[in-house]
């Protein structure tokens, strides 16, 4: 919810849809309320309801729609425009009500806000929000239903920055245990969001999840909040002196999930521009390596490894692989008993030195004779090898080429789907404001009528007035000629007698 102007539906579709801080420009004015349903890991779904914050239906909201808006509501979410000078017409709207829910007020606009002035500005807006507040609760604190303090979040946005992204902080220990990992982050695959984390580059700086926020109480009996509780909500990349991711103690931004999710944003719009479909991402330097590729249907998984002796490593199409059916070098022995064959030709009556020489020779050949029929046999092996590899290569290609095929036609059905949700976004958009345009100008058409029927209403009074008048004329005349008639009448009559 937020008066009209304060950036409700720009934040909504640049989170949710996809859209370009440039594109939003093109939003019109929201007509009632806008509902949209956003899917997330684990089958969630989140139903958001953005609320057009013209002053009428703000008034139908509080009155009339009050058990059909605030039924079931797990959150509300007040957007304030930093920079209007309307700010007690904002705040009126919902410190009636401010008492019943847990709130989240985003101060928007923050680009639009000189950076040396924007601390300032950021703390003076949430002191004035949290006063007021404070107020609301001792207003109401005669009623037995109304607690002492209230649960309010407060943080400082801007499209044009990635603020709008925080993180939700949980250990991934052990992955980034079994991969040497030195960070590893996930993301939610629609709007990039990260989901959770695991780092050791800061050991000092993690908390845990549920660590309480700084300024998630107002309570009315306090009269003053200090500095830590009035700047919790304002990132470190709307201050001017925080112009690098790395700052010059040496420690890491700690908004640098939400500068990641901001370029991988803009780099996916990029690949969808060129009819593009993001796949994965490799970065390596010399300082760190970084791998970002889909781990679920719903999740994106970033692993940064930061240590020069750990590669990240990609496993490729196919592997080649070297295989010895036989070493050429195997040495090969005579295949029977040259002693004992030496001593049968000498008692058949040959020398010793003939039988040495015959039995040499005759080993030879024997031995040349195994080898060219095992060499025969090699090769036949190997053709029978390099037959059954060309076959499993040929299986190898005809199954990634159907593995690439399927992962086409996946891209083509994602790109179909994100096709028909931004035109249907598209044509909704455009239809709320021709019937926008359509109201508004029915209303200046009836306006026009009423003082049409009012000018013929008054001219109709005029004549009945002027017919009246005259008819009262007309009698007194008749009056009059009617007395002089009856007294020449009465005269004549006294004359002749």
């Amino acid at each position: 919810m937020g008066k009209s102007g304060s950036g409700k539906t720009s934040m909504r579709s640049f989170i949710f849809s996809a859209y370009r801080p440039e594109d939003t420009k093109r939003l019109g004015s929201t007509i009632e309320v806008e509902h949209s349903h956003v899917r997330f890991p684990g089958n969630l779904v989140l139903n958001l309801w953005d609320c057009g914050g013209q002053k009428t239906y703000m008034e139908s909201y509080m009155d009339t729609q009050k058990g059909n808006v605030f039924s079931a509501v797990g959150a509300l979410i007040y957007v304030v425009d930093l920079v209007s000078t309307e700010d007690d017409d904002d705040t009126h709207e919902w410190d009636a009500d401010l008492r019943y829910f847990r709130v989240f007020c985003l101060l928007h606009k923050m680009d639009l806000i000189e950076p040396s002035r924007r601390k300032a500005l950021y703390m003076s807006r949430v002191a004035d929000l949290r006063h007021k507040a404070r107020e609301a609760l001792q207003m109401h604190s005669s009623s037995p239903n109304v607690p002492d303090s209230l649960q309010m979040h407060c943080f400082a946005t801007s499209i044009w920055d990635a603020s709008l992204f925080r993180q939700i902080e949980k250990h991934l220990a052990h992955l980034a245990s079994i991969c040497s990992a030195s960070e590893i982050v996930l993301f939610e695959r629609a709007t990039f969001l990260a989901l959770s984390y695991y780092t050791n580059l800061d050991p000092e700086a993690k908390q845990p999840l549920d660590a309480p926020m700084v300024s998630d109480e107002v309570n009315r009996d306090q009269d003053k909040d200090s500095d830590k509780v009035l700047l919790e909500g304002l990132s470190d990349s709307m201050l001017l002196a925080h112009n690098s991711l790395r700052q010059s103690t040496g420690a890491f931004a700690s908004d640098r999930f939400e500068r990641i999710s901001e370029l991988v944003k803009h780099f996916k719009i990029a690949c969808m521009d060129a009819n593009q479909q993001m796949q994965a991402l490799e970065i390596s330097t010399p300082e760190f390596g970084a791998y970002l590729d889909v781990l679920t249907s719903s999740t994106y998984i970033l692993v940064v490894v930061t240590t020069p002796a750990i590669v990240l490593h990609t496993p490729g199409l196919c592997a080649s692989h070297r295989i010895s059916l036989f070493h050429s070098s195997l040495a090969r022995n005579a295949h029977f008993d040259s002693n004992a064959f030496v001593e049968r030709l000498e008692e058949a009556g040959i020398d010793r030195k003939q039988a040495d020489v015959l039995v040499t020779a005759l080993t030879g050949v024997i031995n040349e004779s195994i080898d060219n029929f095992a060499r025969g046999l090699v090769d036949f092996a190997k053709l029978k090898s390099e037959i059954q590899l060309l076959e499993r290569s040929d299986f190898v290609m005809m199954k990634s080429e159907n593995e690439r095929l399927m992962a086409d036609v996946e891209k083509l059905k994602q790109r179909l789907r994100e096709e028909i949700t931004r035109t249907t976004a598209g044509v909704r958009l455009d239809l709320n404001l021709e019937k926008g345009r359509i109201r508004d100008e029915s209303a200046v058409h009836a306006l026009k009528i009423k003082e049409v029927d009012t000018r013929i209403e008054s001219e109709i009074a005029g004549i009945r007035t002027s017919i009246q008048s005259a008819k009262f004329n007309v009698l007194q005349y008749l009056v009059g000629v009617a007395t002089g008639a009856g007294a020449l009448l009465l005269a004549y009559l006294r004359m002749f007698r």
